[in-house]
């Protein structure tokens, strides 16, 4: 399949694999926790940002930068587009221009790696698609990235309201 391929061709071309994504690492510093995660780095010239997504140089895969590791490296998922998951390859027509993270198919790339910004997809997609585990034909699925925090807004009305009205029969004697 197209994503088969895809994933291939992102594995080959950049380093290790991280599986929990390596969001949780950070730099010691002399016993102090330092995150490096800068919203944009600067990078020969060229700038890039957190959340975006850019192609691969030589390759048309497009992956999304998830953070920086540093100022020459990111951490990056792999994007595909919604025609090559399992539903898209059945003909579903449910979401056909969109794009979709794949689970768990991050890596560290040197920037160095990344052309432009990709002209498909801006941002890295809500949507994460879990591919097929070779062998199990029902264990593929779609979720949603619920890491981003969601914007509170002001209550503008009472929903429901739960009212107690009484009888008063403990008042009669």
């Amino acid at each position: 399949s197209k994503l088969h391929m895809a994933v291939q061709g992102f594995q080959l071309q950049t380093k290790n694999q991280c599986r929990d994504g390596g969001l949780s690492a950070t730099a010691n510093n002399g016993g102090n926790h330092v995150v490096f995660d800068p919203a944009v780095v600067e990078f020969e010239g060229n700038s890039f940002q957190k959340n975006k997504c850019y192609e691969l140089k030589g390759n048309d895969t497009t992956i999304g930068i998830k953070r920086f590791i540093s100022t020459d490296t990111a951490l990056c998922i792999l994007v595909v587009s919604f025609k090559h998951t399992i539903l898209g390859e059945a003909g579903a027509d449910l979401m056909k221009d969109e794009y979709v993270q794949v689970f768990n198919c991050v890596k560290e790339i040197s920037l160095s790696d990344l052309e432009m910004a990709s002209d498909r997809v801006d941002q890295i997609p809500r949507l994460i698609y879990q591919a097929q585990t070779p062998g199990k034909w029902y264990s593929f699925g779609y979720f949603f990235d619920r890491t981003r925090a969601r914007k509170l807004r002001r209550r503008e009305q009472i929903r429901s309201l739960e009212l107690f009205a009484g009888a008063g029969g403990s008042l009669q004697g």
